[in-house]
């Protein structure tokens, strides 16, 4: 509520910067820019719009230099896994959460730094179909009934993927952050050669 319909920057890196893909769509007002973009080419010194930060770890070395860069009394909205971090410990208003991975990485994580950027923005839009309350037990019941039915052709797509010399996802939308997100975790995990792009 603080934050209302005011200019804001959205920043992260990687995984992480693609979570805010969706919400930038969704508030207008917003510059949407990658981390290390943001602190060297950024202006910080003249930049008073208020900063909105996911970072999984709330460690990674932009985002440590982004904090040490900006102005102290800057307002800071970060969202990161737990609460001892930089992030954490340097944002005026936090939204934290646990993801606990336990296959690979940034799966579970940047489902939920998706989903809470989105009802963030959401709220600062005042577009309150966002609210998790309204959405989230109609996302678990079409998840329950899809992975109920068996799904023909996964391990074949997976298989020709895994053996293409380079494999290209096409996506628009809120859809091009889930895809740019999927290519770099294909690159990262299994050293795929993954492109995504509108």
């Amino acid at each position: 509520a603080r934050l209302g319909s005011a200019p804001v920057v959205m920043t992260g890196m990687a995984t992480s910067f693609f979570a805010w893909h969706s919400a930038a769509i969704t508030l207008r007002n917003a510059a949407c820019i990658e981390a290390s973009e943001y602190l060297h080419y950024g202006r910080l010194e003249d930049d008073r719009r208020p900063l909105l930060i996911i970072s999984r770890s709330g460690e990674s070395v932009e985002i440590r230099a982004l904090l040490q860069s900006i102005d102290s009394q800057r307002h800071v909205v970060g969202l990161s896994e737990g609460r001892d971090n930089g992030l954490a410990r340097r944002a005026q208003t936090l939204l934290s959460y646990e993801a606990r991975e336990q296959s690979f990485w940034n799966t579970k994580s940047f489902l939920v730094s998706l989903s809470l950027a989105l009802s963030l923005v959401g709220g600062m839009a005042g577009r309150r179909e966002l609210a998790p309350d309204r959405w989230l037990t109609r996302l678990s019941d079409l998840l329950s009934t899809m992975l109920a039915e068996p799904v023909d052709g996964i391990a074949e797509a997976a298989g020709n993927i895994a053996k293409a010399g380079v494999s290209l996802y096409v996506a628009r939308g809120h859809l091009l952050g889930i895809a740019s997100n999927g290519a770099v975790d294909l690159q990262e995990g299994l050293r795929l050669a993954v492109l995504a792009f509108s």
